[in-house]
């Protein structure tokens, strides 16, 4: 099953895991219950030990070490007021818990088409075999780690012409043109021309077979908006399905049902969704379950349908279900550090908390819907949140962290003041995206800062979105926001300063990087962003609307180009914003009908078709510029000190080059989650048109304070290179049609290395 996503994984870095910190030992005493652990600077528990307890009762100063194994149930903690430090012992991996051997009453027993069947004493919403999770039961029949499930034309269904607010006609996506039928982006198109091959997801809802009476349609009927309801009528043998317009009943405050009428209501989302054909769905349930490792659970009668894997019966797999979404509960604590505790089918939540750090830590399965269980809004999310009214930092961190396969998003911060996220890592997340799909929440917390993030295999049509006084840089967005419409890699509404830099976004169907106004009139419009040196291809436009905002030294390459949007309606206004030095395939001041002229400040900008004609190697991750090319040294400085929170940017020579990097550099700058070891190889693992002067660059490893290179024509035979203090290796010539081998591994302060993966390319 997740065979496909081990591959990915790879192409990013190895298999990831982490280590914990190492700590000078102090005074371990160790008791036989809670009652008798003495606390005399640190403590070490095992699991079966009450931890909640022992950390409640600890000492500010102590240090609670845990040792190897499994944590379960929930553990809250209230009112603690550190400093306090919970880590994994050393060379060890604990796990806080959510899931519970599969609390059976009575035997299994097999029914029809491979289906077993089982009573259980407690609910579940998710299960796993051991630590491998299982499939919900859903159709199309796509499981995550398929090779297309990320892919909305192979997982997800279109809703034909007849479909409306109540009703959906079954039809397969277009492929290989967005759902307008077109070859070029509009802003709302659903993804940039995603092909389906020809035997995928082509089974109709007729030719199925079977009533989906019962089930669950996650409903696309929103644009940037999903919602789920039950199917109330469907026949076997027929396309045409209705569900109730009624959500009121979701568990949800009264404002969702009444946002769903208004919205899905609105004659320009009527258009959107049918006559553009921007509307899809997928369903879900007991009727759906057709295949091996699926299951569903049916809340009112207790029972737990599964079709074991092949070759598997449930007598012979290590069942465990899903019992808490939150593992780890905090309440007014501040000053605690969790170090090198990982999160299995569980995350935390974090109440009115201030400086909590979490780091090195890996969140397998964090969270999942309750839709089983008849709780068809929302899904609750990893979190910290604070009531509105304080405005006192919080200052919250989590840093080296990774989360990964959840539906729902990845990580909210409700009104958060200071916080750092810092080298983490996302993939395979929310793949229904109920309500407001957001993978990264931040937009009603003021002066984040997101860096080194790695976003990859995301449903939600808003990959991340931050509020006012937020820094985004050197994040890594690709193969995102698949299951909805209208989105963006990193985008921010509202705001007064804030700073996207140093960014990758590539691959996938929505906008680039994206400033909104806030609103339109007579509220005031955004201001005081700064865009610069990010790169964007293969995506959607730079989109950019507000006023007084800096945009410079940004490279675009097979996207739509850069638009400054003049819309009064959108608070695009741009009289002092100031547009220098960028890269890009088009400039626009709007993207349909006539352009309004830009009133702003703009000049020493590239703007050509053929943008990047001027840059090394761009198909293979090279964007800096040729030598010779008429980017270098061609940009300015002139103007952007108008700009309130100028900085002097970064440059070699006389002057900035145009775009987001520059001729000559010593180091080039690569963005996302450092793993230990190097990853993110330039060019790319297995890349076939490398040029024979190509340099050698990589992304570092988390901790490295050195990298050696080695180089040769067999995966067995690589010679030593160099030594690098910076992460380029300029080899001599290669041989044009010849493959090359390369690794390298990161050396730390300490002696130790850390191996490398064995990459490839061929030389054109």
């Amino acid at each position: 099953m997740f065979k496909t996503l081990n591959k990915r994984l790879q192409t990013v870095g190895r298999p990831i895991y982490f280590m914990s910190l190492m700590y000078k030992k102090t005074a371990i005493l160790v008791g036989l219950s809670v009652g008798i652990n003495c606390f005399a600077g640190e403590v070490v528990v095992e699991p079966g030990e009450d931890l909640g307890t022992i950390i409640q009762q600890a000492s500010p100063g102590d240090v609670v070490t845990l040792k190897d194994g499994v944590y379960s149930g929930s553990i809250k903690l209230e009112g603690i007021k550190g400093p306090l430090t919970i880590r994994a012992a050393e060379g060890e991996q604990p796990i806080l818990d959510g899931t519970v051997p599969l609390p059976v009453e009575g035997g299994w027993k097999k029914g029809e088409n491979g289906i077993w069947t089982v009573k259980l004493s407690q609910d579940i919403w998710q299960l796993f075999d051991g630590r491998e999770m299982l499939q919900t039961a859903r159709w199309p029949d796509r499981f995550i780690g398929d090779e297309h499930f990320w892919n909305q034309k192979a997982s997800y269904r279109k809703m034909a012409d007849g479909s409306s607010f109540g009703v959906v006609v079954d039809e397969r996506p277009l492929s290989g043109v967005n759902e307008q039928g077109k070859l070029v982006q509009d802003e709302g198109a659903l993804s940039q021309g995603r092909i389906i091959p020809d035997d995928v997801n082509t089974q109709t809802l007729a030719e199925t077979g079977i009533s989906m009476n019962g089930a669950i349609a996650i409903l696309n009927i929103g644009s940037w908006m999903t919602w789920a309801q039950t199917v109330e009528s469907h026949e076997a043998g027929s396309n045409r399905f209705t569900y109730s317009t009624d959500f009121s009943n979701q568990g949800e405050p009264a404002h969702w049902n009444k946002g769903i009428q208004r919205t899905a209501q609105d004659p320009a989302m009527i258009k959107k969704n049918y006559a553009l054909g921007q509307a899809h769905y997928m369903l879900e349930g007991l009727p759906c379950l057709n295949r091996p490792g699926e299951y569903w659970y049916e809340k009112a009668t207790k029972t737990l349908y599964l079709i074991p894997p092949q070759g598997s019966t449930p007598g012979e797999m290590n069942l465990r279900g899903k019992v808490l979404t939150y593992v780890l509960e905090l309440e007014n604590c501040s000053r605690l550090t969790f170090d090198g505790i990982g999160f299995f089918g569980g995350t935390f939540k974090g109440q009115e908390c201030s400086e909590i750090t979490i780091k090195n830590a890996r969140f397998d399965y964090p969270t999942w819907s309750r839709r089983m269980l008849g709780e068809l809004g929302r899904v609750s999310p990893t979190l910290f949140t604070r009531r509105a009214k304080n405005e006192a930092a919080s200052n919250n961190r989590l840093i080296n962290c990774m989360f990964h396969t959840l539906d729902g998003p990845a990580l909210r911060l409700e009104h958060e003041k200071g916080d750092v996220l810092d080298n983490v890592l996302i993939h395979d997340a929310d793949y229904s995206c109920m309500g407001r799909g957001l993978t990264v929440d931040l937009e009603r917390s003021s002066e984040i800062l997101l860096k080194r993030a790695t976003i990859f295999n995301t449903g939600s049509g808003q990959c991340v979105k931050v509020g006012t006084h937020t820094r985004i840089t050197q994040g890594h967005f690709f193969d995102i926001c698949a299951f909805q419409s209208d989105g963006t890699a990193i985008q921010v509404g509202e705001f007064d300063q804030v700073e996207f830099d140093h960014n990758w976004s590539h691959d996938h169907g929505k906008l680039s990087y994206r400033f909104d106004g806030g609103g339109g009139p007579p509220a005031k419009p955004s201001q005081n962003g700064t865009m610069h040196h990010n790169v964007g291809w293969k995506c959607g436009q730079m989109q950019i609307k507000g006023d007084k905002q800096l945009i410079h030294n940004n490279t675009l390459w097979e996207t739509p180009g850069m638009c400054t949007l003049l819309w009064e309606k959108m608070n695009g206004f741009h009289l002092e914003t100031i547009v220098v030095n960028n890269l890009s395939p088009r400039y626009m001041t709007r993207w349909w009908g006539k352009e309004p002229p830009f009133p702003g400040i703009k000049h020493h900008n590239f703007f050509e078709p053929d943008a990047g004609q001027h840059l090394r190697d761009p198909e293979n991750r090279d964007f800096r510029p040729k030598q010779g090319s008429p980017l270098v040294d061609a940009g300015t400085l002139a103007d952007m000190n108008r700009f309130t929170y100028y900085r002097k940017p970064h440059y070699v020579g006389r002057a900035p080059d145009i775009g987001a990097y520059e001729f000559g550099d010593s180091s080039y700058w690569i963005p996302g989650f450092q793993h230990p070891h190097a990853s993110t190889p330039v060019p790319p693992d297995g890349a076939m048109t490398v040029k024979p002067d190509a340099d050698l660059m990589f992304l570092g490893g988390y901790t490295a304070t050195a990298h050696r290179i080695w180089v040769g024509r067999s995966p067995h035979d690589l010679k030593p290179m160099a030594e690098l203090s910076r992460n380029i290796f300029s080899p001599p010539r290669l041989l044009e049609g010849k493959t090359y081998y390369w690794r390298v591994d990161a050396l730390s302060e300490d002696g130790s290395v850390e191996p490398g993966a064995v990459w490839k390319f061929t030389v054109e």
